[in-house]
């Protein structure tokens, strides 16, 4: 969609108005002594342009509209596509950090089975404590990243 806009902040027809109503010796002096310059411009966002000018660029050299047309709608495909390919490994990436926590989280148990069966219950029980704590905090802080990631692309 394109968005024109108009800098002007008197129109050409409000100078001639205002002209038009002086005294003619005052429109002349004021004539004299300073310089109007009056100034237009128009501006669009996105890859296509406004009606006006998109049939301006087709008359100039005929086929452009259509090369502009397929420019913007290959431009949305490629973004499209990098979406997915973004989307698809960030879910991978998340699988695997899932089983990677899986592996550390049963290996910090499994050894807090073995300090508690060899007597050190409390080193044990700390060990197994800060092992599941740190896993928790690692998904909360991923969760609030990917959260943050989400909101920023909107």
């Amino acid at each position: 969609m394109s968005n024109q806009q108009s800098n002007n902040a008197v129109s050409q027809k409000d100078v001639e108005k205002i002209l038009n109503s002086l005294p003619k010796e005052k429109k002349d002096a004021l004539l004299r002594f300073y310089s109007l310059q009056i100034q237009h411009s128009e501006e669009f966002h996105g890859p296509i342009p406004p009606p006006d000018l998109f049939a301006k660029y087709e008359q100039i050299l005929p086929g452009s509209a259509d090369r502009i047309l397929r420019m913007a709608e290959n431009q949305q495909e490629h973004r499209m596509q990098l979406e997915n390919k973004i989307m698809t490994e960030q879910l991978s990436m998340s699988k695997r950090g899932q089983m990677y926590a899986l592996v550390v989280f049963i290996l910090g148990l499994g050894i807090s089975v073995l300090f508690a069966y060899f007597g050190m219950k409390w080193f044990a029980g700390t060990f197994a404590t800060v092992t599941l704590v740190t896993i928790i905090g690692l998904f909360i802080n991923g969760k609030k990243s990917i959260n943050r990631n989400l909101r920023n692309k909107m």
